[in-house]
This record gives structure tokens, sequence and C-alpha cells, in this order.
């Protein structure tokens, strides 16, 4: 009987380590998410492809989808890539397969809770996301890919107002938003981010007028962040190689970008193994505006927290990102949904269905409609 799960993973042992938490439903085989050959080894007998890669890898591993037939899902191509992700959409659909863009937490679940509000506003002025982690990490380890969370500093957020697609400056326009769940108010800041890739295009019936994406220091504390940006503004993140001279003398080439990642994984390993704490939550919301079929004003607070889990030893971020895209990939491998082409989650997924299957996992999503009187 063929696993229930593959893992493929460049890392041979690592995979193997993970497959044997899973039991024996689980295998590892070894993939380079760069090689569409080595790809279509790795997917033999597969029903459908769960792809937490780095983003940098997605359009090869859609690449492999499709030469291999299988249905797929991701977590986000922070907003460029998901634009060339998109284009994919037509030989997807010539082959009757599937590609969910982006089905983590954020980017994810605040588009499937966008497609919650949408299936009850009949015109919608905005749809805004927002995360939000406690406690903040207040040193440098990282929640997530810490190159991703480096582009996120250092690249130009994309916000769509006003029927036009804008670029603004990093972590721009700080607002004040408040969190459930004990997280409380936050500073939160625009990002670049995938919601704004797809949400706006989604309903076009609906006349969408603004959406964006903010986050609270990417899970830090604001101190902790301002010590990364200074590495961001003095070239440590940049991805272009410098010349430097090695301890044998020679000059070699460095990404600076490397060096660093290197450098804090050191500074990590040399502290104890820090556990996930035990009151730690994560919260996603989408506020969205807008009128309902019978023209009242409406406004839809809609968020998603998870918290973390005990036995499986979790903290509330991994939860809130892995356990989307795991009831995503069983959907597809089921075929039980019917999108065709490579769409947003808000597409794709059914909303209510989602967020209940969801709830069964431990998260909960919690739904606040006011009528604006001065709408």
């Amino acid at each position: 009987m063929n696993p229930t799960v593959t893992i493929a993973d460049i890392d041979l042992d690592g995979a193997r380590q993970m497959a044997a938490t899973l039991g024996p439903d689980a295998a590892a085989v070894r993939a380079d998410a760069s090689d569409v050959a080595s790809l279509l080894t790795a997917f033999q007998g597969a029903d459908a492809v769960v792809n937490v890669s780095q983003y940098y890898f997605n359009l090869p591993v859609m690449e492999a989808c499709l030469e291999a037939r299988l249905s797929y899902c991701d977590l986000g191509g922070l907003y460029h890539t998901t634009l060339k992700q998109l284009a994919m959409g037509e030989r997807f659909a010539d082959r009757g397969l599937l590609a969910i863009l982006g089905i983590g937490s954020a980017v994810g679940l605040t588009n499937v809770m966008g497609a919650y509000i949408a299936d009850r506003l009949a015109t919608i002025d905005h749809l805004r996301c927002y995360d939000a982690y406690a406690p903040a990490e207040e040193g440098l380890s990282w929640a997530y890919s810490l190159e991703t969370i480096f582009d996120e500093i250092m690249s130009r957020p994309m916000v769509w107002r006003d029927g036009r697609m804008l670029e603004l400056d990093p972590l721009s326009e700080p607002e004040r938003f408040f969190f459930d769940h004990g997280i409380g108010d936050r500073l939160v800041h625009h990002t670049l981010h995938s919601e704004v890739a797809t949400l706006p295009f989604s309903w076009p019936e609906k006349r969408v007028g603004e959406v964006y994406f903010k986050i609270a220091s990417f899970g830090y504390t604001p101190e902790a962040l301002e010590r990364l940006k200074v590495f961001a503004d003095v070239g440590l993140a940049d991805r272009d190689g410098i010349e430097v001279r090695s301890t044998s003398g020679q000059v070699v080439a460095v990404r600076p970008r490397e060096l660093l990642a290197r450098v804090l994984a050191r500074w990590r390993e040399a502290r104890p193994p820090a556990e996930a704490p035990p009151d730690d939550v994560e919260e996603v919301v989408t506020v969205g505006t807008g009128r309902d079929a019978a023209g009242r004003p409406l406004t839809y607070r809609v968020g998603t927290a998870a918290w973390h889990h005990a036995r499986w030893g979790l903290d509330a971020g991994t939860i809130l990102t892995g356990v989307a895209p795991s009831i995503a990939g069983q959907w597809l491998a089921e075929g039980r949904l019917e999108r065709r082409g490579a769409v947003g989650p808000e597409l794709a997924l059914p909303a209510e269905a989602f967020l209940l299957e969801l709830a069964k996992r431990g998260t909960r999503t919690t739904v606040q409609v006011t009528e604006n009187l001065a709408g």
C-alpha cells in the first residue's frame, strides 16, 4: 500500500526523520525543487502536491505538476511570483487541474475569510487583511523563512486602491489594530503580500475598492525588527555577491544574505532550544466593508486564531500555517474541488466549509457584523 504522505526534500535525512515522526503511512524521497526531472521522479504515484518550499521554487514545482498532471497548492508567491503563477492558469485548466496559489495562514486564510465576506456583500469598499502573533519574539530567531522575512522588509509593498495598483515604501502606513484572544492592540504596517495579487480581481461585479495586507513586525517586537532592518539597510541582506578575502588569503565571492543567515543560525544554535510558549497565539483577520443585496452598509470582521499545540509541540504560527494546506491538499487528492486553472484560495475553496474544517483541528474563527449607520 502506498504511503499517505510522501515528503520530498533535497535533505533526504531530514525528510526521513520527519517521515518517521508520522508513522508507517509516511515515506521520504530526495528531490531538488529547482529541477523538474527530479520532481517528476518524486511525484510518481502522487494524487496531489502540497508545495511548502521557499517560494522561489514555485514555478518549477508547478511545471512538474503540469507534466505529471497533478493538482497543486502552495504557501504563496509574495505577489510578484504569484503574478507569474497566475499566468499559468490556462495551462492548468487545459489539463483539468487546479493550482491553489497561497493557502497558508496569510496569504491563505485571509483570502478565504475575504471570500466569506464577499459571499455576503453585493459591493465591496475594501478588504483589509491583518496578522499578529503573541508573545512577540524579542531575539532574532525567526518563526518562518528568514529569506522571506528579509524579502518583506526590503520589498516595496503593493496596495490596490481606487481602481489601481500602488507601490508604497516598505513598512509604510503604520496603524493601530486590535486583535482578539489576548493579543490586543498592535502596530501593523504594510508588507509585500499575495492577497493583493488576487482579491481585487476575484469578484469584478462587486467593484472591490481597496485591498491591503498589514502585519505586526513579522512576529518580532518592534525593537527586534529595528535590528533586522539595520542589517538590511547596510546591505547584509543583499543577494548579490561581494568579494571578500578568505582565511587562506584568496578573494572569493560571498552572498551577504547567506553569510548573515549562517551567522544568525549559529547564534540561535548556541542558545538552548526554546519550547513553544504554552500561551502563544496567532490571529489573522480580514475586515470587509460594503453593501449587501438589500443595500445595507455593513462591516464584517472575520478572524481565525490558533494556539500552541501541546501534543505536537508546535507553536501557534506553525499550526495556523500548516493546517490550511493540509486540508487543501487532502481535498485536491480526493477530487473534491471543482475549480480548474491557477487561482487564489478565495475562488478555489468553499469558504464556510473550509473554516469549519479548520475548526475541527483546534482553530477558532469569529465573525462580527456591524451596520454602518453613517454609510
